[in-house]
């Protein structure tokens, strides 16, 4: 009885863009984007490939899975004739509780590779409406600090100027 060895190669990269998104508005569409590179030539899994995001928020101890792509293949061309590339796609309408770091990753033959990460940060309404009101205040002390002082100088000018007379 002969046995054989068949050595399955997955020299896969994952690739996650953007690494940081713009500042967004609750309301704003994000989109990221994950490419699974690898070799044509080299033997992938039977299975292909799945595609899994998770969210690490600010504040939370562990990452929660927000979406699967699953075992698709539609988004795979071959780019070069050293690389071949699957894109997969997430968006989503943001609100201010997505701030958090979104990594992209690849369930291939049983390994799980990750992307780098993309860090989102959500703009809160209530902080900017709080800063600009602040803002605001600080202006107008600033206003009366400096309008005092004018007035003092001039009373202080006009008693020099009484008592030199």
């Amino acid at each position: 009885m002969k046995l054989f060895w068949v050595t399955l190669t997955t020299e896969l990269r994952v690739v996650q863009e953007p690494t940081v998104s713009d500042q967004l508005r609750p309301g704003d569409l994000m989109s990221l984007q994950c490419s699974v590179l690898s070799d044509p030539d080299s033997k992938t899994c039977p299975g292909g490939h799945s595609v899994l995001w998770f969210r690490a928020g600010s504040h939370e101890s562990r990452p929660d899975i927000i979406y699967t792509a699953g075992n698709r293949r539609d988004g795979c061309e071959e780019r070069s004739a050293s690389q071949k590339s699957c894109v997969h796609h997430f968006s989503k309408n943001i609100s201010s509780s997505d701030a958090g770091t979104y990594y992209c990753a690849v369930d291939t033959c049983g390994r799980l590779l990750f992307g780098d990460g993309t860090k989102v940060d959500v703009e809160d309404n209530s902080i900017s409406k709080t800063d600009s009101s602040e803002t605001t205040v600080t202006f107008l002390l600033c206003a009366a600090l400096a309008l005092t002082l004018i007035v003092i100088a001039f009373l202080i000018h006009a008693i020099k100027t009484n008592t030199q007379r």
